[in-house]
């Protein structure tokens, strides 16, 4: 039966009012944030600013919830908190800070993390989150008000901690073929999870399965762990801080190992990480087929590894396969045959080796193309020019670097910087983020003014979450690329449209004509992921889970971290940030549905 699926919103549509208040320096942060923490055991309409938000993270709703505004929230705190004993409140003291944004402190909070307990239906849970706290002086409506709520499932009391693990006894080394060699389609037998994909996402979900107990094989395609980065092209790096590149449990990347993390490094790290907690995975490993047994609630699991064929039974499947994992986006132009040149997708771009001299042309302007360009141009190619198909988002690379520095540091565990950063509602996170990315787009006034000039078309005050989220990405985080095109060192072509190949390179709707030898299409990737997942559970399976990616009107990522719609089939991915964080839910919901208390899910 095909499911019903969750329409995506528009992104930029999510309220997200940061509030206009004054904090007097006087206020004793700990004594107000304590008071305040209070109203949470009986919580009532003057407690809350009108346009309050609460965003649950599984642990009042078992689901992930954004509710708008104070009546919505109300009426769900009410109807989740009804069966449940919340109590053992207790105030993270030392996170009570003021928060500010825009010019003076226009906008101002505190921002307090705490901690509490709920216990009645299903299993007792571990829980936490953050209050955001202004004060009202209206006449009608005065006092301490909550503006934001943000509460998360921490773990299920008596059944294990989702975010510690110790590593392995031995070296650490439990390659699957030693370990496992499959349960031959045995029920008895059957593992609690089968996750398909070993980069961040399915590491992380594998790492955190492990530290609930539950038992996991973890399938990677390819032949190590890590080569989903380190087969990249030769340039390949990171363009967000190394603080916010870790997997779980530990640290992985120091300062020696530079800001913007290699391919190399991250493909060495990742197999180490896997080794190091004694991680159960097969590589050269290609899940041919997913068969679900409806009434004996198992998966059997046939999967080609190193040129044998093993059957391996399972509870839970989940696909960690990338978000642009479908394959290849390229555009088919005609008389490709003609062209005497050099053609690829840069899913095939490994680096510039003998072409020298060559004049390079890449299609495309997201943060691939940059890099593809900037290689060409260290290559000595003798022109290089980008085909700019659409006006692109350029963000500047050190902000991210500064943001992000004051939450993922080596002062702060990697595992609050998360509870701080991805917990919040995506409306409010959307505008704090632009405002932060904006105000440093009109400090470099001159080099974007130099980049229009140049013929890049910018989109000038983008939306990063936009881009993330709804587009795929399409953006690109400079790291110093910009600065080059501003210059002419690399050339634009963004006045036409391409149309076909000649001989000697590429002809555009407009007569114009571009001399080209290599021509390396940056033009990202399909993102049918439902198809991609119908190649494994088949299309019956598939047709009832949802799509994938893109935000419901909520601002909550669709199909992600959830149950797909095939109650025992999961969808992880997502940023770097999120695979780490997101993935200890997908982990606790199994533990719960193994456990026989699966969560109680509020939908309405």
């Amino acid at each position: 039966m095909t499911k019903q699926r969750t329409p995506a919103f528009n992104i930029q549509k999510l309220p997200g009012p940061l509030p206009r208040a004054h904090i007097p320096d006087s206020t004793d942060l700990v004594d107000v944030s304590g008071k305040v923490l209070g109203n949470l055991r009986n919580l009532e309409e003057q407690h809350l600013t009108p346009d309050a938000q609460w965003r649950d993270l599984f642990a009042l709703t078992g689901n992930l919830r954004t509710l708008h505004n104070r009546s919505a929230l109300l009426e769900t705190w009410r109807q989740v908190t009804a069966p449940t004993k919340l109590h053992s409140f207790g105030l993270v003291k030392d996170s009570c800070r003021v928060m500010q944004m825009g010019d003076d402190g226009e906008y101002s909070w505190i921002s307090a993390m705490f901690y509490f307990k709920a216990e009645g239906e299903g299993l007792p849970k571990q829980c936490s989150g953050f209050l955001h706290i202004i004060p009202l002086t209206d006449e009608q409506d005065s006092g301490w008000k909550i503006c934001v709520i943000r509460t998360m499932l921490e773990n299920f009391m008596g059944h294990g901690n989702v975010d510690t693990l110790a590593p392995a006894l031995s070296n650490g080394h439990v390659n699957g073929h030693e370990s496992f060699n499959g349960n031959h389609g045995e029920a008895s037998d059957a593992l609690d999870a089968v996750v398909i994909g070993a980069g961040c996402s399915g590491l992380s979900t594998a790492g955190r399965l492990k530290a609930l107990g539950l038992s996991c094989l973890l399938l990677e395609k390819n032949a190590r762990i890590g080569d989903s980065w380190a087969n990249r092209y030769y340039s390949a790096k990171l363009h967000t801080p190394r603080e916010y590149s870790h997997l779980p449990f530990d640290r992985q990347f120091f300062a020696d190992d530079g800001e913007l993390l290699g391919r190399e490094k991250l493909g060495i790290a990742y197999e180490g990480w896997a080794d190091r907690f004694g991680l159960n995975y097969w590589t050269n490993a290609v899940a041919r087929d997913a068969k679900w047994d409806g009434a004996a609630q198992i998966w059997a699991v046939k999967v080609d590894v190193d040129g044998r064929e093993e059957m391996v039974v399972t509870r839970h499947v989940v696909l960690a396969l990338g978000i642009g994992g479908q394959g290849p986006s390229m555009p088919d132009l005609p008389g490709r045959d003609s062209f005497k040149g050099t053609v690829l997708h840069s899913a095939d771009y490994k680096d510039c080796a003998g072409w020298q001299g060559k004049k390079g042309v890449v299609i495309g302007t997201a943060n691939t193309a940059h890099d593809v360009a900037n290689d060409m141009l260290q290559a000595g190619l003798s022109s290089v020019t980008m085909v700019q198909r659409g006006h692109t988002f350029v963000v500047p690379g050190e902000c991210l670097v500064e943001r992000y520095s004051k939450i993922y540091n080596q002062d702060l565990p990697t595992e609050i910087g998360d509870r701080i950063s991805l917990t919040g509602p995506m409306g409010i996170s959307g505008t704090i983020t632009n405002m932060v990315h904006h105000k440093r787009i009109n400090e470099k006034k001159e080099l974007y003014d130099g980049l229009e000039e140049a013929g890049f078309k910018l989109q000038r005050y983008g939306d990063l979450n936009s881009c993330l989220y709804e587009k795929f990405g399409g953006h690109y985080i400079d790291v110093g690329v910009s600065e080059k095109i501003a210059k002419g060192d690399i050339k634009m072509k963004s006045d036409a449209k391409t149309e076909r190949y000649t001989e000697n390179g590429l002809l555009f709707d407009d007569g114009s004509h571009l001399d080209a030898d290599v021509i390396v299409f940056s033009t990202g990737f399909n993102h049918n992921y439902r198809k991609l997942a119908s190649q494994i559970v088949g299309s019956e399976i598939a047709d009832q889970t949802d799509d994938y990616w893109g935000v419901n009107n909520e601002g909550e990522i669709r199909g992600a971290w959830i149950p797909s719609g095939h109650p025992n089939l999961w969808y992880a991915g997502g940023t770097l940030g999120q695979a780490r964080f997101m993935t200890r839910f997908i982990a606790l919901q199994i533990k719960a549905k193994m456990l026989g208390m699966p969560l109680r899910r509020y939908e309405n």
